[in-house]
């Protein structure tokens, strides 16, 4: 179950409780900043993040500025997560604040996006103390729409201070068991999408591990029959010699349908 929560809306503060999707972060790829199950780039359904038992409390604070506190239940965990964010934009510049304490894990982080002209410059720094070791993430990225075009393409780079640039020293376990999102230390991400027509939809992404030089490619073609349904025929394809971090992952070909309602 990824979502199932009761929200209440308040002239003063909106509260939500159940199991809900923790957006933080202007990342397109990667939001070092959001220790709630954060979207996955190798994932096939890259908008869609898994559920967090949590209850939400967010407060708006003016027309630019809001504050949302959050306590959450993690697995193997003794305590709750307790976090905080504050949000808000000054001269035309989205900004974002975080800080998470969860008995294990404490964490700080730092968003910052604007739009100019046709492109939005976005970035994010998370400092972090963990249980193995204290490490620094941080991303940077573009997101580009062509003039005159429906054609939109995206550039970001991570950091990831908490894993390591030899791929001899990669902790798969860590990987596998979820602790670890990614086991490398440097990544890129670049991706396009290309409105044919108001039904076809192409969109296509490469990740790529800058340190053992392993490739994940995911070209989709997207058929949208109204704003109700859709259908997607994609493929996700690794490229990675042996002992790289994307040598265990299949290559697969998917159709997907989807009914929203």
């Amino acid at each position: 179950l990824y979502r199932g929560y009761l929200q209440v809306s308040l002239p003063a503060a909106d509260l939500k409780i159940g199991r809900q999707g923790i957006d933080w972060g202007f990342g397109r790829a990667w939001n070092p900043t959001n220790p709630f199950f954060p979207v996955n780039p190798l994932f096939i359904e890259k908008e869609e993040m898994a559920g967090t038992d949590a209850v939400t409390l967010l407060l708006p604070i003016g027309q630019t500025v809001s504050v949302e506190l959050l306590a959450a239940g993690r697995p193997g965990l003794d305590q709750p997560a307790l976090a905080g964010r504050g949000r808000g934009n000054f001269r035309q510049t989205d900004y974002a604040l975080t800080l998470y304490e969860d008995g294990e894990l404490t964490l700080a982080g730092l968003d910052v996006s604007r739009t100019i002209a046709q492109a939005e410059v976005h970035g994010a720094v998370a400092l972090a103390d963990g249980p193995d070791s204290d490490y620094n993430s941080f991303t940077a990225g573009i997101d580009y729409g062509f003039p005159g075009t429906t054609l939109k393409a995206g550039l970001e780079y991570f950091y990831n201070g908490a894993g390591e640039r030899d791929e001899k020293r990669y902790d798969f376990l860590k990987l596998l068991s979820g602790d670890l999102q990614f086991a490398g230390r440097d990544y890129l991400f670049g991706g396009l999408d290309f409105e044919v027509n108001p039904n076809l939809r192409f969109q296509g992404c490469v990740v790529s591990n800058l340190n053992d030089q392993g490739l994940f490619i995911n070209p989709v073609l997207i058929y949208s029959a109204g704003e109700a349904s859709s259908l997607s025929l994609g493929w996700a394809g690794f490229q990675a010699g042996k002992g790289d971090e994307f040598a265990f992952y299949p290559d697969i070909w998917y159709f997907q349908f989807q009914r929203f309602f």
